[in-house]
């Protein structure tokens, strides 16, 4: 019985290997995901460090994320995004959703490291809910701005979104 038990793991744990390995960034454009997102989970939540690859299928003269600090900080997260080594900063107020955009050329079928690294993190459990992760930021979009295109306006983002 042992023996089946341990074999009934194994397998859940090469389930769930699968899973996470086929993982990737919701970001929007003409592009491709090489492999898993790392530091972020599927209900939108991120850790202190993010980074992802996509390769524009078609060149790109920038990208777009907008997040969500948490609630719960205590002071402004600082955010990092570093696109290939070119970093674009913010300071995001608890609650509050900021939109940052890095203009940078994206040649197509060129892969690009994505990185994002947060300051701060926030812990339900410490307020007394059933969440152990420690969540740096919420992710509420991404894109590639693909070069002729014109991106969304921030209003018509937030229509979009119903905020």
């Amino acid at each position: 019985r042992e023996k089946s038990f341990a074999g009934r793991i194994a397998a859940l744990e090469h389930v769930l290997a699968e899973a996470n390995a086929a993982l990737r960034a919701p970001v929007g454009g003409y592009l491709t995901q090489p492999e898993a997102i790392r530091g972020w989970w599927p209900d939108g939540w991120s850790s202190k460090d993010v980074a992802f690859t996509v390769t524009p299928q078609v060149d790109a003269d920038a990208f777009t994320l907008v997040l969500r600090a948490p609630n719960g900080l205590a002071a402004t997260q600082h955010i990092s995004i570093d696109i290939d080594g070119q970093i674009t900063e913010a300071d995001i107020a608890p609650g509050r959703t900021q939109e940052l955009t890095i203009e940078r050329s994206m040649p197509a079928a060129t892969p690009v490291q994505v990185r994002v690294r947060a300051r701060d993190v926030e812990g339900p459990a410490a307020r007394g809910g059933q969440d152990a992760r420690e969540l740096a930021w919420f992710w509420v979009d991404a894109h590639l701005h693909h070069t002729g295109s014109t991106p969304p306006s921030r209003g018509a983002l937030r229509r979009l979104l119903g905020r």
